[in-house]
C-alpha cells in the first residue's frame, strides 16, 4: 500500500459513490475499481460490497481506512515538518569544528548569522583531527569546518588562509630553533605534514621535542611558563591577543612565501542542496570575503 492506495480508500470512504470517488481522484472507475481489487487480492480481505449507487464497507474495510487516515495524517505531518527544515529560516544546523576554532571564531560567526536567522538552531561537535574524512563521510554533520587539506572529492569552501607560526615566551634565533625545545600539541595530519616539511627544507638534524600536549590551549599554557616554543597555525584573534603577552613569528619558506595552512569548510554534496546549509555557505562567503583572506 502507498499513498495513492490511501487517498483512494479514503475518498471512496467518504463518498460512498464510485463514480464520484474516481471523479474527484481524476482517474476511471474501472480503474479505480481496479485498484481496489489488487488491495482486496494483496490483503485477502473484502474491503466494500457494491449496492445500488452505493458501497457499504465491512469490518475489514472500515478497520483498512481507519489505517489509511492515520497513514495520511503521519504523511501530511512528515511534508510539513520536511517543508520546514529545507526552509533557510528554520530548522537545525549540524556543524562539526576544530577544537580552536570552536572559541576562535565560531561563537562570532554564530552570533552574526543568529542575528539574520534567529529561528535557526545549532548543534556544534569538535572533530578528532586524526580521522576527519571518516566524520565527513558517516557524521550526522551539515558542515565540517577544520585548518586541513582532505582529498575529498564533494564541495569544499576555501574560507582564509592562516598563518604557521613559531610562539615563545622570549625572542628566539631561527637559526637555533633546533637547539630549543619545542612543545607539541595535537595537529591535523596535513598542518603536521606541513610543519615538518618546512622544518626540513630549513634543518637538517630533528626538532628537541620537550612536550607534547592534547589541546593548543594547553600548549599556549605552557609556552607562557617558558616550558619550550611551539609551531602552528594561528586565528587572527588569537595572533592578536598574543601579541602582548608572547613572541609571534610568522614564518616562510625558503624562497620568502608565506607559510600558510588553509581554513576550508566540507560539506557534502546531496547535503549542500538543502536550503538551510545553503544559506549557511553563502553566510561564511560573505563573512570571509568581508576580512579579505587572500
Amino acid at each position: 500500500m502507498d499513498e495513492k492506495d490511501w487517498t483512494c480508500l479514503n475518498t471512496i470512504f467518504d463518498k460512498k459513490n464510485l463514480t464520484r470517488a474516481s471523479e474527484i481522484l481524476y482517474i476511471s472507475q474501472p480503474a479505480l475499481t481496479y485498484r481496489i481489487r489488487e488491495l482486496e487480492k494483496e490483503l485477502s480481505i473484502k474491503i466494500f460490497i457494491k449496492g445500488k449507487g452505493t458501497v457499504k464497507f465491512t469490518k475489514e474495510g472500515h478497520l483498512l481506512v481507519e489505517y489509511a487516515k492515520k497513514m495520511l495524517v503521519e504523511l501530511n505531518k512528515l511534508k510539513d515538518e520536511l517543508h520546514k527544515m529545507n526552509q533557510p529560516g528554520n530548522g537545525i544546523l549540524n556543524i562539526t569544528v576544530g577544537e580552536t576554532f570552536s572559541h576562535a571564531e565560531l561563537p562570532d560567526i554564530l552570533s552574526n548569522f543568529h542575528q539574520l536567522y534567529p529561528n535557526i538552531k545549532f548543534n556544534i561537535t569538535s572533530i578528532n583531527p586524526h580521522n576527519i574524512l571518516d566524520n565527513l563521510a558517516n557524521a550526522k554533520s551539515h558542515i565540517t569546518i577544520i585548518r586541513s587539506e582532505l582529498d575529498w572529492n564533494d564541495p569544499q569552501l576555501l574560507l582564509r588562509k592562516d598563518p604557521i607560526c613559531i610562539i615563545s615566551k622570549k625572542p628566539l634565533l631561527l637559526k637555533n630553533l633546533p637547539k630549543y625545545p619545542r612543545i607539541n600539541f595535537l595537529l591535523t595530519t596535513s598542518t603536521k605534514k606541513a610543519v615538518d616539511d618546512w622544518w626540513q627544507e630549513h634543518f637538517s638534524v630533528p626538532p628537541l621535542i620537550g612536550m607534547s600536549v592534547c589541546q593548543s590551549e594547553s600548549c599556549l599554557e605552557m609556552v607562557r611558563q617558558n616550558l619550550g616554543y611551539a609551531i602552528g597555525p594561528l586565528y587572527p584573534s588569537q595572533a592578536a591577543s598574543l601579541q602582548n603577552e608572547l613572541q609571534v613569528m610568522t614564518l616562510q619558506h625558503k624562497d620568502g612565501t608565506p607559510f600558510k595552512i588553509n581554513l576550508v569548510a566540507y560539506y557534502r554534496q546531496e547535503v549542500g542542496k538543502m536550503e538551510i546549509v545553503k544559506t549557511f555557505i553563502n553566510f561564511l562567503k560573505q563573512h570571509y570575503s568581508a576580512q579579505n583572506p587572500f
